[in-house]
């Protein structure tokens, strides 16, 4: 129904997964373990739909720390089950323009008119002077509090408040985030 709404207005139809429906165990009151998979993907296609995908990521550390820190029962997640989750999402997401939250905070113009090419969207020069009046694009009612970032009226870099901090991280730790980062594209020092 909305996507035939979508085309009768002469517009397109963009869907957000919420993938850590499909990763992390109890993230719903359904009962089970999570697929490993990109379930949205899979209905969609089911029901004939062509997709056309990319991803947006953060370094593995970033996505830890957010989740631990705005998702009350994911405050003690450990991180081998975090690594698990997000290996089996990048593994499912290989192939895909894969896109860094990093590359967007610095390359605003160039990264949205990427994405808006990759998904067939008309590029809107003036998003920037725009983007923070959509406030209702991720329907996530679960986080503690509004992130701070969703008040800014420009794109830019989070100011870094890890629940690990680097330094204080043990090896094993360090190497764990590392090899996610690696397998997702990140260089070392990127």
């Amino acid at each position: 129904v909305i996507h035939r709404q979508t085309l009768q207005a002469g517009r397109r139809l963009c869907i957000r997964d919420w993938t850590g429906l499909n990763f992390l165990p109890h993230t719903s009151t359904w009962v089970g373990e999570p697929s490993l998979q990109l379930e949205q993907r899979l209905y969609l296609q089911r029901a004939g739909y062509r997709l056309r995908e990319i991803v947006l990521l953060r370094r593995s550390q970033a996505v830890y720390d957010s989740i631990r820190q705005n998702i009350p029962e994911y405050h003690d997640l450990p991180l081998p089950a975090f690594a698990k989750a997000y290996r089996a999402y990048l593994e499912q997401t290989a192939g895909l323009d894969r896109f860094r939250l990093e590359q967007l905070t610095r390359g605003k113009q160039e990264t949205i008119r990427a994405i808006c090419d990759r998904l067939r969207l008309e590029f809107a020069a003036d998003f920037e002077s725009r983007f923070h009046l959509v406030t209702s694009v991720t329907g996530n009612t679960t986080l503690l509090r509004r992130p701070e970032s969703a008040s800014w009226t420009s794109i830019r870099s989070h100011a870094k408040s890890p629940v690990t901090t680097p330094p204080l991280m043990d090896a094993p730790s360090r190497e764990l985030f590392a090899g996610l980062d690696n397998f997702a594209g990140y260089a070392t020092k990127d």
